[in-house]
């Protein structure tokens, strides 16, 4: 199931970086290397989305990446080479993961019919104050030519 997150997510992420690349003919910017490691309740965590978003008014470059099933990550911009980080700044982190549950519903199944199906309905999997930006408590300020490395504990 990680697995087909992550490959879901990395193959939005690609598309809309290529539609972005092939429609910006400017340079990529430049960036510094970010990575990290995401867990739960001490566990790594797999098929999360990482997303860092520039603090109001500071400088930076939205960045995001999908953790890896030992829970790692790195960052990439949409103007970023792939895997390059972000830019220098101060960044509100936030993480999420999302996967199907059953609704309490049910609904017709379309394959045979007279029989019906449990409705599936996407569940935030992680507490939910680490999917807002205005409710996370998770912070990183990137610096310019050093390796940045942000690991995040992540508990109920």
């Amino acid at each position: 199931m990680a697995k087909q997150i992550l490959i879901s997510g990395m193959i939005l992420f690609f598309s809309v970086w290529l539609l972005v690349s092939g429609c910006n003919k400017t340079k990529a910017i430049k960036t510094d290397i970010v990575t990290g490691k995401v867990t739960f309740n001490g566990t790594p965590f797999a098929g999360a989305t990482v997303n860092f978003t520039p603090k109001v008014g500071a400088s930076g470059n939205p960045a995001y990446a999908v953790t890896a099933e030992d829970g790692t990550y790195k960052l990439q911009t949409l103007l970023g080479n792939p895997d390059a980080g972000t830019t220098p700044g101060e960044y509100v982190v936030t993480i999420s993961r999302t996967e199907n549950a059953p609704s309490g519903k049910k609904i017709s199944d379309p394959d045979h019919p007279g029989k019906t199906l449990d409705e599936m309905r996407p569940k935030e999997v992680l507490p939910i104050k680490y999917k807002n930006t205005k409710t996370t408590p998770l912070t990183a300020t990137v610096v310019a030519d050093q390796a940045n490395t942000f690991d995040f504990e992540l508990t109920n």
